[in-house]
């Protein structure tokens, strides 16, 4: 694209040298000290030059326009996807806040995170899901719902600009904690009335191309 505003400016000089040089020689020996003349002079560069000048110019003007427009969508694109990381990162710490929270289990408090890491207290968790209105309650509150949330933040934000590493890295951070609610079949992150299923989100969630 240079190279072609290089020609265009070149071809600008060549046509305006080149129109001076054939005035004088074809109407001038020399300078003349005729005022009439250089008048005449003038009505003919205006003619001839400015013209393909003007052209020139409502190039570099339209060009301007083209470049200042795509500055502008690329600083809006760049801004919407600041904004999108950010809700991502809220999301992601509000999982991170939700699963340090405690909860009464079997022989006194543990978190939520301790009882993920654990397994020996975790296969009791389908039991209790069932069975236990408080504990499902909390549970769905502290690890359901900020999980959804991640979840949704997550694949809108792919949706409309890709998997940013940004998207990738969150992606894989919580690839766990989805499986294990599948390996020992929760069904808490399952919502039916809008389709979407536990296995959707760990197929999202692996889904890092």
């Amino acid at each position: 694209m240079l190279r072609r505003e290089k020609l265009l400016f070149g071809c600008a000089i060549f046509m305006a040298v080149s129109t001076v040089i054939l005035y004088f020689i074809n109407f001038h020996a020399g300078f003349s000290n005729d005022a009439s003349d250089w008048g005449s002079f003038g009505s003919y560069l205006a003619g001839t030059i400015t013209i393909p000048f003007s052209f020139l110019t409502l190039y570099f003007i339209y060009k301007t326009y083209i470049t200042t427009q795509q500055t502008l969508t690329s600083n809006t694109i760049s801004t919407r996807i600041t904004e999108a990381h950010s809700a991502i990162k809220e999301a992601s710490n509000f999982v991170e806040e939700s699963l340090d929270s405690s909860v009464e289990f079997i022989d006194g408090k543990i978190t939520f995170r301790e009882l993920h890491i654990d397994l020996n207290y975790f296969k009791h968790v389908p039991l209790l899901i069932p069975n236990d209105k408080h504990f499902t309650h909390r549970y769905k509150i502290s690890v359901a719902k900020p999980f959804l949330c991640l979840y949704d933040f997550l694949k809108s934000a792919e949706s409309e600009f890709g998997i940013t590493p940004t998207i990738r890295f969150y992606k894989i951070r919580y690839q766990w904690l989805i499986n294990l609610h599948n390996e020992y079949k929760l069904g808490v992150l399952d919502i039916p009335k809008h389709g979407i299923t536990s296995k959707q989100m760990e197929e999202y969630f692996y889904n890092i191309n």
